[in-house]
């Protein structure tokens, strides 16, 4: 919507821990999710305002190399169906090309996957079977409320920026909550807006998510969602611009401007307490590379090493075990 709006969401993106943590430091293809959906979602919205088919199938492209990296965008491409749909004329798109160009080009951005189904018995689908911790099967009542209970404390615990510390400081909770009320006022305000792509996709991720989804945590689990944080951030700072327009004085606009900057950058110290708090414990990988340096310095690379294989019940940190980490290094 404006420059300092863009430049307010990439702040907020830039020092969400999610981000930093997660997506910043392990390896996943479903770590590179938020930067192709976000792209996706920019190139189809740009689309719609432009009435530009090009943008269209330009978006259905990114779209597939979105459902490359990971199968949980599906409740946010859902979303995206039903928010294209419901705008005005949107409907009319299906008269023409563009829509099943679009679908075609995300055919071809995903087809990698598909001709490794076709070649392996479709080995996607059976995957998640091996991941029960991870997956739902067939599930209850009971299971999806549980579900979207976890789903929604997960979320806003990632929009509040706060860490699992214990014990937690009160001005911790505080902060916290007053970025969920920063969430709650930007959704009110896009939806005066009559901006309803935001609270399409937050409704669709809550009714799809917890029939597929098992793992909700603060830490791992944040990745199946993550993506929705720039459309969020994008919603949180829509709101700012109009705020400090309403304000004559100038103290006003710089009491603002602070709050805001605070807002931002406040989750980068718990970040930074958490940190200090697993090097405090030696929860790191250093004594691992230092034993790959040794192996690395004293056998040379055509020796035969043996590694004890006990080491695979030795339990790393969301990481696999000390086995793995050693296979990988």
């Amino acid at each position: 919507r404006s420059r300092g709006a863009a430049a307010l969401a990439a702040a907020l993106v830039a020092t969400t821990p999610t981000y930093i943590l997660v997506n910043g430091h392990i390896g996943y293809s479903n770590s590179t999710t938020p930067m192709f959906t976000t792209a996706m979602l920019l190139a189809l919205v740009a689309a719609v305002e432009r009435h530009s088919g090009p943008l269209l199938v330009l978006g259905g492209f990114l779209a597939g190399l979105s459902l490359q990296t990971h199968l949980s965008i599906v409740p946010l491409l859902a979303g995206m169906v039903v928010w294209f749909l419901a705008q005005r004329g949107g409907r009319r798109w299906l008269r023409t090309k563009w829509p099943y160009l679009a679908l075609a080009a995300a055919v071809v951005a995903y087809s990698p996957v598909i001709w490794f189904n076709l070649k392996s018995g479709f080995a996607t689908l059976s995957e998640p079977a091996a991941h029960p911790y991870a997956y739902t099967g067939r599930i209850g009542l009971a299971r999806y409320l549980e579900n979207l209970r976890l789903l929604i404390w997960e979320l806003t615990w990632m929009v509040s920026g706060r860490m699992s510390l214990r014990p937690e400081p009160t001005f911790f909770l505080l902060m916290g909550a007053v970025r969920l009320g920063w969430l709650v006022a930007g959704l009110v305000y896009a939806l005066r807006r009559r901006d309803r792509l935001l609270f399409t996709l937050l409704l669709s991720t809550m009714a799809l998510m917890p029939a597929f989804n098992n793992l909700y945590s603060r830490t791992m689990g944040t990745r199946y969602v993550v993506w929705l944080l720039p459309v969020v951030y994008t919603g949180l700072a829509a709101l700012v611009p109009p705020l400090l327009r309403r304000f004559n004085s100038r103290l006003g606009s710089v009491l603002v401007g602070v709050c805001t900057v605070a807002l931002i950058l406040f989750p980068v110290v718990p970040l930074g307490m958490y940190y200090s708090s697993h090097q405090a414990r030696q929860r790191t990988n250093e004594d691992l590379l230092r034993l790959a340096q040794t192996i690395g310095r004293e056998a040379g690379p055509s020796s035969l090493v043996v590694i004890d294989e006990g080491v695979d019940l030795l339990y790393l940190s969301n990481a696999g075990t000390v086995l793995s980490a050693m296979d990988y290094l």
